[in-house]
């Protein structure tokens, strides 16, 4: 049995602050017992996004408060 936790998340332009809190919601969600947890669209930066953090986007996709690596195992 595979246990999928569909989440939601209030976003800002603050793209670190997003990150932080999706990756707490996926913490929270893998406590619970959620082998697989479903993000929102565009949940990293909503839907009013700077260009300035467009850019850094572009560029730096990830951040160091936000490792996948970390989060998978």
């Amino acid at each position: 049995m595979i246990r999928v936790a569909l989440l939601q998340l209030s976003t800002s332009t603050a793209i670190g602050e997003n990150f932080r809190s999706g990756l707490a919601a996926c913490r929270e969600a893998r406590a619970k017992g959620a082998d697989i947890a479903l993000l929102p669209e565009i949940w990293s930066h909503g839907y009013a996004l700077p260009n300035a953090a467009y850019a850094e986007l572009l560029t730096e996709p990830t951040t160091p408060d936000f490792d996948l690596e970390k989060l998978i195992h």
